[in-house]
């Protein structure tokens, strides 16, 4: 007696359905654009106030003679309230470490205390550099020997690109200093590390260095981007979704680079500065396409890959959502 009948047919795995195979092939883009959509919609709703209008105009100068102190301090203060309550001289400043220009995750704002000796006799113009264009918001102010109290325009990342006076990623002051010493003052948030990589340089050679650093750094993108649509030309042909994620692993590592050199808001959304908000989404799916694409590129068990899909999740999911800014009473909320 026959165990099962004659004319039984099987049936196909759900995984086999012609539907499930599409999408199962797209599925890392698509997983990309929802998250890109999801992180672009809460910048938006919680994008911070506009910077202060205000007319940015520079002369380029030579080099100047100026010396800047390499002892710095910080505060975790605002700006506003240091110079409401005169505190560039109080004794609550903490010592910057020497070999380092970060001060980790206040998650609120930072001042940070440095100083300025211009030797001769005469005024001298020159040019504060911050050599880091992803960080969010930028408020300098000089205390003048004479003590008057200059404040300078607010830059970063937040703001739209024409925010600035010189047309380059880095963030530029020109400025004019009197002799003797002049304590600058600068107020840094930032939704990551706080730093404040500060230098002084003459015009000449701040346009020289910042056009170089540039060029090099637009080359190594563009070798990035090329590389990117020779597998994604590959993807369509083989449709193997583990060579798709290699996909959204380079987008994620070429979206990262544009943000952190500055490259993006100067060249491809100057005036969308939502769109620098998305690193924290990039990053997660970063580790989630490095995951899975790991088991796409040498031998192992199903076991192991299945262990290294499923944990490629966990920590994706633990730092996906993108903090929030609330800028209220001049303090920032994460």
């Amino acid at each position: 007696m026959d165990s099962e009948p004659a004319n039984q047919t099987s049936r196909p795995p759900l995984t086999r359905l012609p539907f499930l195979q599409s999408l199962n092939r797209w599925l890392p883009f698509l997983i990309l654009f929802l998250a890109a959509g999801y992180g672009l919609t809460t910048a938006l709703l919680s994008a911070p106030s506009a910077a202060p209008d205000q007319a940015l105009t520079a002369t380029i100068g030579s080099a100047s003679p100026v010396r800047l102190h390499p002892q710095s301090h910080y505060l975790l203060a605002p700006l506003a309230e240091v110079l409401e309550q005169q505190r560039w001289h109080s004794g609550n400043w903490e010592p910057l470490s020497k070999d380092r220009a970060g001060i980790g995750y206040p998650r609120m704002p930072a001042t940070f205390r440095m100083t300025l000796t211009t030797e001769g006799q005469e005024p001298v113009d020159s040019q504060l550099v911050v050599p880091a264009p992803y960080l969010d918001h930028l408020q300098p102010a000089l205390i003048h020997p004479d003590g008057t109290i200059e404040t300078l325009p607010v830059m970063g990342d937040q703001y739209p690109f024409d925010n600035r006076y010189v047309a380059l990623p880095q963030w530029i002051w020109p400025v004019t200093l009197q002799p003797g010493e002049t304590v600058l003052l600068m107020e840094v948030r930032n939704s990551g590390p706080v730093m404040l990589p500060l230098s002084v340089a003459g015009g000449n050679e701040v346009v020289s260095e910042g056009t170089f650093s540039t060029a090099w750094k637009s080359f190594v993108t563009g070798l990035l981007v090329f590389a990117l649509l020779l597998n994604l030309s590959i993807v369509a042909k083989l449709k193997r979704p583990g060579l798709a994620w290699l996909s959204v692993l380079m987008i994620g590592v070429i979206y990262s680079q544009l943000v952190m050199d500055g490259l993006g808001l100067w060249l491809f959304w100057p005036g969308m500065p939502e769109l620098n908000s998305l690193l924290s989404v990039s990053l997660s799916l970063c580790l989630i396409a490095l995951c899975e694409f790991t088991p796409i590129s040498w031998p192992s068990t199903a076991r192991a890959a299945e262990f290294s899909g499923a944990s490629a999740w966990l920590p994706g999911c633990i730092c996906w959502p993108p903090r929030y800014h609330c800028h209220y009473s001049d303090k920032t909320f994460f």
